[in-house]
């Protein structure tokens, strides 16, 4: 009954995109862990909220120190680069807090000051 038909050609091919597709989910598996491991986390979730704060944080800060330095009329390279960092650490706290991870932020950020030898 099978002898002539398509199946035989397909069944194979489904049985390679299996194990692939198996092997693709072992992979990000494998990635997630790492993932959450370098940023300290417990969760998937709780490492999607981390990412989404980081990302709102960097441009959040870049706008509102350009806005800042529009309206003070500087154009300084340095002065908005150390504008664009101090934003960017009042932000990081800000809007962690509003995410409901201020500990895991404020964390970050002790982190982050010493780095810059402030305590």
């Amino acid at each position: 009954m099978w002898k002539n038909s398509n199946v035989n050609l397909i069944f194979p091919a489904f049985k390679t995109y299996l194990f692939y597709l198996n092997h693709v989910t072992l992979c990000i598996y494998s990635f997630m862990e790492k993932l959450r491991n370098i940023f300290k986390v417990t969760s998937t979730y709780q490492l999607i909220i981390v990412f989404i704060v980081f990302g709102i944080t960097g441009s959040l800060s870049l706008f509102v120190s350009d806005y800042i330095l529009d309206i003070l009329e500087l154009e300084n390279l340095i002065i908005s680069i150390f504008m664009v960092l101090i934003m960017y650490q009042v932000l990081l706290i800000i809007i962690g807090t509003l995410f409901g991870e201020f500990k895991y932020f404020w964390a970050m950020e002790k982190k982050i000051l010493s780095r810059f030898k402030i305590n």
